[in-house]
Order: structure tokens, then sequence, then C-alpha cells
């Protein structure tokens, strides 16, 4: 069997309460990233939850950290809280057109985390491989 690799990271990386204390105080919050991806080996990104995000994001995000560093992609709430995971072949192929592809190795060999909502206890995977982080309204 194969050896696996555990990645410890963080759900995003701006956090002005982080200031002072995980971040140096002074560092530029454009320099965030890319001194959180060089403290830990993998950071969600949160806000492609939220809307698309541009080409020259998905770029500068791998060119801020190492060769090594892998970010985990949240799909979007469109896709898994408004549509429900249903009729979702243009929203999804939005998503991906949109730049993700442009992190390249950085994308990792799970990149796709879904946020769900107690309608789907469990996920599947497609055309790429998921991470379901499921959350219930019982707590299970």
């Amino acid at each position: 069997m194969a050896a696996g690799v555990v990645r410890v990271g963080i759900s995003g990386w701006r956090y002005a309460p982080w200031r002072g204390v995980f971040y140096p105080a002074g560092l530029r919050q454009r320099a965030e990233l890319e001194f959180a991806s060089r403290q830990l080996a993998s950071i969600e990104i949160n806000g492609s939850f939220y809307s698309l995000q541009p080409p020259a994001a998905w770029q500068s995000w791998h060119d801020e950290t190492p060769d090594d560093f892998v970010f985990a992609v949240k799909g979007p709430r469109f896709v898994t809280h408004m549509k429900k995971l249903r009729d979702v072949r243009a929203p999804v192929a939005n998503f991906f057109a949109s730049g993700v592809l442009a992190l390249r190795a950085k994308l990792g060999a799970d990149p796709l985390a879904i946020a769900t909502e107690s309608w789907l206890r469990t996920g599947t995977s497609g055309v790429v491989p998921v991470v379901v982080a499921a959350r219930y309204a019982d707590g299970a």
C-alpha cells in the first residue's frame, strides 16, 4: 500500500484577528497568503464559494505560494446550495472557466471542497476528485 500524505492547513487566510498574532505585526494584508503558505502545507480558498474569482486572482495565488503548496478550493454555493447539485453542467463549467486550473499542480489531488446542507448526506465524485465537508443541522 502506498503511503498517504496528510496536509495541515487553514480555511482561508484573511482574518483580521490573526494580525499581530499568527501574522507578524505590520505585515501587509497583501502578503498574508505568501506568509501563511510558508507556515502550512495547504489553505482552502473560501472566496470561490461566494462568487466566481477573476482569472488574475487564481494566477496570483499560484505565483505567491511555494512549489509544493496545495490549495483546497471550495466549490460554489450556487452549485451546492441553490442548485443542490442538480442541473449544474453550465455552472460547473463557468466555475472552471473562471481560471481555477491556473493553480495547476497546486490544485492538489482532492481539489474541490463542497459544503453541503442537510439535504445531502453523501457526496459523489464525477469528473474531478471531491472532498465533501458535510454540515448537518442536527450536528451528526
